[in-house]
């Protein structure tokens, strides 16, 4: 493998495999289903272990950064979470 195109090509593949990998990673960590706080409520714990993005916004007052993790409240539709 002394030709210089040979180590170009097998380089320039190398480089697009990892960046493929990094997209597809990527957009499987970013799917995710929104569901909404009564949605997440009715779930009753079967929300245990996946995924989930919450709709709603952060209650203003209830963020706690004393807390780690950091804790706060999520509010919509005058239901929170």
């Amino acid at each position: 493998m002394s030709n210089p195109r040979v180590k170009f090509v097998v380089g320039s593949l190398v480089i697009v495999a990892a960046l493929a990998w990094l997209g597809f990673v990527g957009f499987q960590e970013s799917k995710a289903y929104y569901i909404t706080v009564d949605e997440f409520r009715a779930m009753q714990g079967r929300a245990q272990g996946k995924t989930l993005k919450v709709a709603g916004d952060v209650v203003e007052g209830s963020i706690d950064r004393a807390k780690s993790p950091l804790e706060f409240v999520i509010g919509h539709q005058g239901q929170t979470l």
